[in-house]
C-alpha cells in the first residue's frame, strides 16, 4: 500500500522543482486545462515508479526519487506521465473499472489485504493498461516535453537502461511496455531529432 513519504524536505523541493519546470513547459492550454498536483508516496512494493491519475494528480515513489536522484532523469520521468495525462491513455480504464475510491483508498494507505493482492500481484499500478503504442507515445512526448523545460532528455533513456537491467523484460513487462532494445533505440532517435 502507499504509505506516507518518507523523503526529506530538501528531496520533495528539488522534486517540486523539476516538476514545476516541465510542467510550465506544457502549452497553457493544457495546464488550465486540469489541476495538476504532485504527490509523494512510499511504495516498496512498487518500487521506483510514478503515475498520473486522470485529472492530473502525479504520484511519484520515495524509491524513485532516492534511486534516481539525477533531474535530468526525473524531469523525463515527469513529462512521461504528462504524455499519458494530456494524451488520456490507459489509466482512465483502471481507473474506471476500479473506481475512485480504490484509488483514494490506496493512496491513503487505507487498503485491505485482498485489494492489496489485487492492486500488487496483478500489476495493476504496474502496467497501468497502457499499450506499447501509448507508452512510446508518452516516451516521445516525454523527451520533448523535458527538452523544451531546459533537460537532457537523455535522462529517459538512463532511466530506462538501469531499469532494463534489473527487471531484465520480465513478461509482465513486456505484455504493456516496447522491449527495453526498442524503446531505447526509439528514444535515441527521437533525441537526435530534437537536436
Amino acid at each position: 500500500t502507499a504509505e506516507e513519504s518518507t523523503l526529506t524536505n530538501e528531496e520533495i523541493k528539488l522534486a517540486r522543482a523539476i516538476y514545476y519546470r516541465v510542467l510550465a513547459a506544457l502549452p497553457e492550454n493544457e495546464r488550465n486545462a486540469r489541476e495538476f498536483k504532485l504527490l509523494f508516496r512510499a511504495m516498496p512494493e512498487i518500487g521506483p515508479n510514478a503515475f498520473a491519475l486522470p485529472g492530473g494528480t502525479m504520484v511519484m515513489t520515495d524509491e524513485l526519487i532516492r534511486e534516481f536522484p539525477n533531474e535530468d532523469i526525473i524531469a523525463g520521468i515527469i513529462g512521461h506521465e504528462l504524455g499519458h495525462v494530456v494524451e488520456e491513455h490507459g489509466l482512465r480504464r483502471l481507473y474506471r473499472s476500479l473506481g475512485s475510491y480504490v484509488l483514494i483508498a490506496l493512496l491513503a494507505g487505507d487498503t485491505g489485504p485482498m485489494l492489496k493482492e489485487i492492486l500488487l500481484e496483478g500489476n495493476a499500478l504496474l502496467s497501468l493498461v497502457y499499450s506499447r503504442a501509448q507508452e512510446s507515445a508518452a516516451d516521445e512526448f516525454g523527451l520533448t516535453l523535458s527538452h523544451r523545460a531546459g533537460f537532457d532528455p537523455a535522462g529517459l533513456k538512463v532511466f530506462f537502461e538501469k531499469l532494463g537491467t534489473e527487471i531484465n523484460d520480465q513478461v509482465h513487462w513486456i505484455s504493456t511496455h516496447p522491449s527495453h532494445a526498442n524503446r531505447i533505440e526509439a528514444i535515441e532517435f527521437h533525441i537526435n531529432s530534437l537536436k
